[in-house]
């Protein structure tokens, strides 16, 4: 008995499709352990998170005239009694520090070029 060409291509696109599905099957499992091995491998590797330290600047030479300061910390009396201890940057209060004014009121600072406005002038 002799096979009619139309089932040979049956035959034969129904083996294409096999290998294709097969494929498809292969190739999902494939991805699916590279992605359980690229798990394990990243979490073999992770780095340890090590937390900020801030160290604190040096201290200003009290010798060097204050516009000298840089990247120090230290203490400005000023003639009026009023002084300012922290941060200095450039020559100028900038940072962290604490101002504090002629009548003994006091404020923390924090910034950067950091203007002083005197208590008799704010409202």
């Amino acid at each position: 008995m002799k096979k009619s060409p139309l089932d040979e291509k049956s035959v034969s696109s129904q083996i294409t499709n096999k290998k294709i599905i097969l494929s498809i099957i292969v190739g999902f499992f494939a991805l699916l352990y590279l992605e359980i091995e690229g798990r394990q491998v990243v979490e073999k590797i992770k780095v340890p998170r090590i937390a900020a330290v801030v160290l604190p600047l040096p201290k200003c030479k009290e010798a060097q005239d204050v516009a000298l300061w840089s990247n120090c910390q230290g203490k400005q009396l000023f003639p009026n009694g009023e002084k300012y201890e922290g941060e200095f940057n450039n020559g100028k209060i900038s940072g962290q520090g604490t101002y504090t004014w002629f009548n003994g009121d006091d404020a923390n600072l924090a910034g950067f070029g950091i203007r002083i406005l005197r208590p008799c002038c704010i409202n």
